[in-house]
């Protein structure tokens, strides 16, 4: 995994990216309100605990796993009332710092198809 803090950003490798798209961490769930897929990546990988530790509002949000390889922490959050994620973010932030960014999967599928260009 290659990657840089510049500024707040957490940075990827193109190759990175591409990778991480292609593994398919969400096998037979679509993007939407009720299955919101997101990929935070986490510029401390090492710290992460293995597996990592579970959102309190897990009726809100499943985590689906800690790509080590990546760098990312999986989550698909149900948002089909927004607003009311449970406190997804502040959990984010509690539990892996500040250092983190969080994308939705399809941006991160668009980042890497950019990329591999």
């Amino acid at each position: 995994m290659s990657n840089a803090h510049l500024r707040g950003a957490i940075v990827r490798a193109a190759g990175s990216m591409g990778s991480l798209a292609a593994t398919d961490p969400f096998p037979g769930l679509t993007h939407g309100k009720g299955t919101y897929l997101t990929a935070t990546f986490v510029k401390d990988a090492a710290s992460v605990a293995n597996p990592p530790p579970e959102p309190p509002q897990l009726h809100l949000t499943d985590v689906v796993g800690f790509d080590r390889a990546h760098g990312v922490l999986l989550t698909v959050t149900d948002n089909s009332e927004p607003g009311r994620t449970g406190g997804f973010m502040a959990w984010l932030e509690r539990a892996y710092g500040k250092a983190t960014t969080t994308r939705s999967w399809p941006t991160v599928q668009r980042l890497a198809a950019r990329l591999s260009d």
